[in-house]
């Protein structure tokens, strides 16, 4: 681990990475949107947008260090003089850190990019902290591992199906192709269980935001189909929020008959409103896999796709 120097204003943050990687930024930007006093933005491209310049703290995600996009990310934050920060477990991102002599944090291997989701948050925390653009986090995001290590007894194989929310969950999702609906700032659930049904369940999934939704893709729902609307619910809904939920639920039961599949996982605290139903819902995914007979654990696909672009 190396530390990062400030030695000039920061105005802005960007988070570059992309699968998995991205996912602990999405959570940090939900978490912190009202704490946090400068812009912050997820880039899932190799390219840095226009806007970025020596006043952006560029933190570049990726796994593996060997992303082809955040390696190319990268790169353009130091031509252009950015603060730049990675995170990884190894790979050239780390060579390139050292070779330049620039701040980076080394996480643990973990069994896959998608399941060190929460060593990234972790990280991306101690960076922000060292940056001096927030408090202390850690204790925050201890307390949220707490919550979720509660839950896990819950979800766990060892439980039946008649204990299990979570498989019951799966079972409710094994004929359907699921569109997952959550207001803004539970965005980073909606799109990391999108992201697990692609890669654990093996099935396409798309996800999207509202109140956005029920200005457009409402119209999509007219007639029943072979689709289940999921929405992420969140206890700390403001009486117009729930609101919102509701007659999006409400219309399209209307138009089509089916009944939204609600996820509410109570917890103390911002974070953990964010984590508990995220690790909820990768349990659910994987039981999608096992209904439906698949290995939740290779991704040749994305291998494939990696190796072409490399």
């Amino acid at each position: 681990r190396q530390r990062i120097t400030i030695d000039r204003e920061i105005e802005q943050i960007v988070f570059g990475g992309v699968g998995g990687s991205a996912i602990a930024a999405d959570v940090i930007i939900d978490w912190l949107i009202d704490r946090l006093k400068i812009p912050a933005v997820v880039v899932r491209d190799a390219r840095l947008p226009r806007f970025v310049n020596k006043t952006t703290l560029v933190v570049a995600l990726s796994y593996s260090g060997e992303t082809t996009e955040t390696l190319s990310l990268y790169k353009a934050a130091r031509s252009r003089d950015c603060l730049a920060f990675a995170i990884s477990t190894g790979g050239r991102l780390i060579d390139l850190c050292r070779r330049y002599e620039r701040p980076f944090l080394a996480i643990r291997p973990s069994v896959s990019p998608r399941s060190a989701l929460y060593q990234m948050v972790s990280a991306c925390s101690i960076v922000l902290k060292e940056a001096g653009l927030t408090g202390r986090l850690l204790p925050a995001v201890g307390e949220a591992a707490k919550e979720v290590s509660v839950l896990r007894r819950h979800y766990t194989s060892t439980n039946d199906s008649s204990g299990n929310k979570a498989k019951q969950f799966a079972y409710s999702l094994k004929d359907n192709l699921p569109v997952v609906y959550a207001l803004q700032r539970m965005g980073c659930v909606a799109r990391r269980f999108k992201n697990q049904l692609n890669e654990n369940s093996k099935i396409p999934a798309k996800f999207d935001l509202l109140p956005e939704s029920g200005h457009n893709e409402i119209e999509a729902w007219h007639e029943a189909n072979d689709l289940t609307p999921v929405l992420i619910r969140d206890s700390g809904e403001s009486a117009f929020e729930s609101k919102i939920m509701d007659g999006f639920r409400s219309t399209i039961k209307e138009a089509t008959k089916t009944e939204a599949l609600d996820v509410l996982i109570r917890s103390k605290s911002r974070l953990g409103a964010l984590l508990c139903p995220i690790f909820f819902l990768d349990y659910v995914s994987i039981y999608l896999a096992f209904l439906r007979g698949v290995d939740p654990t290779p991704t040749a696909l994305i291998k494939d796709f990696r190796k072409s672009i490399s």
